[in-house]
């Protein structure tokens, strides 16, 4: 099964991947996977928070296997830095046990088919190692829906769907 979730921003957004807020992840297992696309945030502070540290020790222990794309809200400096090695027949970052940092610009095999981690050149600049969006001063911009409203960062109601 895969799971797909973004802007998890760090210590902030880790809670979704709890029992009580993720029931189902209880019965999963390392050949599952729970695909972070985009805003990881776990490498922000360098060196890392103890709140960093604490939530990826809590992340590689849960019982699935773990990648993240980078976002904007990224320290590129210490992802850059993670020790590569190869799995899912692609260079990934190795940011903990059964946590993987899946590199722009690599192309990963799935299950029939193949997926890009990429991004737009020139989408974002760089400053002191944290990518910002151009003309937004580092500030974070909530996503909206249709109809004006704040598009949620996990479903309100603590279902999750996988495929």
């Amino acid at each position: 099964m895969i799971y797909l979730t973004g802007d998890t921003h760090g210590v902030y957004g880790m809670d979704r991947f709890s029992p009580d807020n993720f029931p189902a992840g209880e019965e999963l297992s390392r050949d599952d996977l729970m695909v972070i696309l985009g805003d990881f945030g776990l490498f922000w502070s360098d060196p890392p928070s103890e709140g960093e540290r604490k939530e990826l020790e809590r992340l590689s222990s849960r019982p699935w296997t773990t990648l993240f794309l980078d976002g904007n809200h990224e320290n590129f400096t210490l992802l850059d830095a993670l020790p590569q090695e190869e799995r899912f027949g692609a260079p990934v970052g190795v940011a903990a046990p059964n946590v993987f940092h899946l590199r722009r610009g690599t192309s990963t095999p799935w299950k029939g088919g193949r997926a890009s981690s990429s991004a737009a050149p020139g989408a974002w600049t760089g400053t002191g190692g944290r990518r910002e969006s151009p003309g937004g001063g580092g500030r974070s911009r909530r996503r909206r829906n249709s109809a004006g409203g704040s598009i949620p960062s996990s479903p309100p109601d603590g279902r999750w769907t996988g495929f």
